[in-house]
């Protein structure tokens, strides 16, 4: 076979197609047998001892002798061709490199240079303008000369009259500012009158007798800044007299509610704005000074709160009206039955937002309601008894939730602090309104108005147990008093 290992050996012998047994066995041993045999292979063994001639082996020169080492594709020198031939190949691709790094170069040196020109061009046209706007100014200039002298040649005692002019036009500027100071004096001045009038006014209509208030004293300092802005209306002076203000210190609140983080309480067609530093001077004012969509004859406001949508909801009469800060919305006024409210209510007598569940509720007389937010409409399950809330009673004035989270009730000069947790008023008598939410002062003369404005104010559940304890003081003081009058008694008829 050629492709054996021996061939080179034995190809120019002749063997009579015969090999010797010993080239046999080996060949077998590397290549295997025709028939597949398990395991080793292992010659067969006889007994008979054959004597076997051998043939001589003839050389045979006729025939090319065969190298391995001699073929094509073993040759040693492929490879040195081949190292040669990626050689050429990474010289040629760094040449290709080398020429396309050239044409960059030679394309940025061409942009370097097209921008030099431009930038010259730009330069030169820059100069040229500003000479061009140099020479413009020198014959303006030139002309303005020309034209003073002029005007000069025709009148030289106008520039000896001009430092008279300035003088002239100076003293007539602080001839005016005097004037506009004096006037300003004389408003202010007029105003203080009316300020002192009013409160002389004010102190005479008083319930009691009062502290004297000295006009020009404030009791609140002036605020900085007005978080809620006022409607600036232009009054016309009609023949219409005016409701007198109510009194800051000794009145009844139709409503109550905290807009934009400050207080606004209503009586009547008037209202007092309470922010962070007190009182805002000025008040009490009229509400539609700040509301003017509201009626024109309006007498109270029945209730007033502030929803989720920071809106402003006025109720009066059977009608509610909702406010984008002063602006009336579209569509309002609209009746109280559009609120699922029946439609024999007459008023609202409050309305608020319950710190406990953040929901709204109105009141009416003996029943509430309470209104779903999303729907703006009464839910299902309303109206219901008053009695809930235990110790604020029926007919409530007003109820508002303050910015520390608590709700309050009020009814004639007093209000009840309300307790979520035990759901009942947290003191069952009530404290007067004025002392808390304006400031009023407490004199000596006010005493006895205390006690009887909220003598009346002490709830039904608590007015049993403050009988029960005057009833058994008595009893105490009887039992004591008892012994003392028999010792008597038996004294004096000894």
């Amino acid at each position: 076979m050629p492709d054996a290992v021996m061939f080179p050996w034995y190809q120019n012998n002749e063997v009579a197609g015969k090999l010797p047994d010993d080239d046999r066995y080996g060949i077998q041993q590397l290549y295997g047998t025709k028939e597949k045999t398990w395991g080793p292979y292992k010659p067969q063994t006889t007994t008979t001892t054959t004597t076997t001639t051998m043939r001589a082996m003839i050389y045979r020169a006729d025939k090319p002798t065969y190298w391995p080492w001699n073929n094509p594709s073993n040759n040693p020198n492929n490879e040195r061709n081949r190292a040669r031939e990626r050689q050429e190949r990474e010289r040629q691709r760094q040449e290709e490199e080398r020429r396309l790094q050239e044409k960059e170069r030679r394309r940025q040196e061409e942009e370097r240079r097209r921008q030099e020109e431009e930038r010259w061009r730009q330069e030169q046209e820059r100069q040229e303008h500003e000479r061009q706007e140099q020479e413009r100014q020198e014959q303006e200039n030139r002309r303005r000369e020309n034209e003073h002298k002029s005007q000069w040649e025709r009148n030289p005692n106008k520039e000896r009259n001009r430092p008279r002019e300035r003088q002239e036009n100076e003293r007539r500027r602080q001839e005016q500012e005097r004037q506009e100071q004096e006037r300003q004096e004389q408003e202010d001045r007029r105003r203080e009158r009316e300020r002192d009038r009013q409160l002389e006014w004010e102190r005479r209509n008083r319930n009691g007798v009062r502290e004297p208030v000295t006009p020009t004293a404030r009791t609140t300092p002036r605020p900085t800044s007005k978080p809620y802005p006022t409607v600036h209306r232009q009054h016309h002076h009609h023949n219409k007299p005016r409701k007198p203000k109510p009194d800051s210190c000794m009145t009844y609140y139709d409503a109550i509610s905290m807009i934009r983080g400050e207080l606004f309480i209503f009586r009547g067609p008037y209202l007092w704005r309470i922010g962070t530093s007190g009182l805002y001077p000025g008040y009490p004012t009229e509400t539609r000074r700040h509301w003017s969509a509201l009626p024109e004859n309006l007498t109270k406001v029945d209730a007033v709160y502030e929803n989720k949508q920071r809106q402003i909801v006025f109720f009066i009469g059977r009608e509610y009206y909702v406010f984008n800060s002063v602006t009336l919305a579209p569509g309002f006024p609209k009746p109280l039955a559009s609120l699922g409210l029946p439609p024999t209510l007459t008023h609202i007598d409050a309305s608020f937002v319950w710190g406990h569940n953040n929901r709204t509720y109105m009141t009416s007389g003996t029943l509430y309601w309470r209104i779903d937010d999303y729907t703006g409409q009464v839910e299902l399950d309303y109206p219901r008894d008053m009695s809930i809330w235990s110790g604020v009673g029926y007919n409530i004035d007003a109820a508002f939730q303050y910015s520390d989270g608590k709700t309050y009730f009020f009814k004639n000069l007093g209000y009840w602090e309300f307790n979520d947790d035990r759901m009942k008023v947290a003191h069952a008598r009530a404290k007067l309104s004025a002392r808390k939410w304006m400031q009023c002062a407490r004199s000596a003369n006010e005493v006895d108005d205390e006690q009887r404005w909220t003598a009346s104010l002490v709830s039904g559940e608590n007015e049993g147990e403050e009988t029960g304890r005057s009833g058994s003081r008595e009893l105490r003081i009887n039992h004591f008093l008892l012994p003392i009058l028999l010792l008597a008694i038996a004294t004096w008829r000894s």
